[in-house]
């Protein structure tokens, strides 16, 4: 997959951009199978010339190990897959909190929402009886 992509960038002018979701992103250690697999979340923003194409939910999982460290790598950590999931963003939720703590969740931000509104159409009248 990432040949071709390549080779189309090349041929067609094509950019591309991943935003990341900082707010999503998860490191999970699994120390009986001696690796930590990173969840990236984000979106990817293509382009061809000037012109945007549809923006596209996608989550990277990057799987890593360590080694004996040398020379060439200090660190002694490698990568030893990467798995590209198309998903929506809104899934994560779920398998963050589960369905029941995803509807929690969203409960909650459209409380969050309303008492912005609220505190937004309260302040004129705040000033005028000020």
């Amino acid at each position: 997959m990432m040949i071709d992509d390549l080779k189309e960038i090349n041929d067609t002018k094509r950019t591309q951009v991943f935003f990341v979701s900082d707010g999503q992103v998860k490191i999970e250690r699994r120390p009986d199978l001696d690796v930590v697999i990173v969840r990236i979340p984000g979106t990817r923003q293509r382009m061809m010339g000037r012109k945007p194409l549809p923006a596209e939910e996608l989550v990277y999982y990057v799987t890593m190990s360590t080694i004996p460290r040398n020379t060439q790598n200090q660190y002694g950590i490698i990568i030893t897959s990467v798995i590209l999931k198309k998903t929506g963003l809104q899934q994560l939720v779920v398998e963050d909190y589960g369905a029941s703590g995803a509807q929690t969740k969203r409960k909650l931000l459209r409380k969050q929402l309303r008492r912005s509104s609220r505190q937004r159409i309260n302040e004129p009248e705040l000033k005028r009886l000020s």
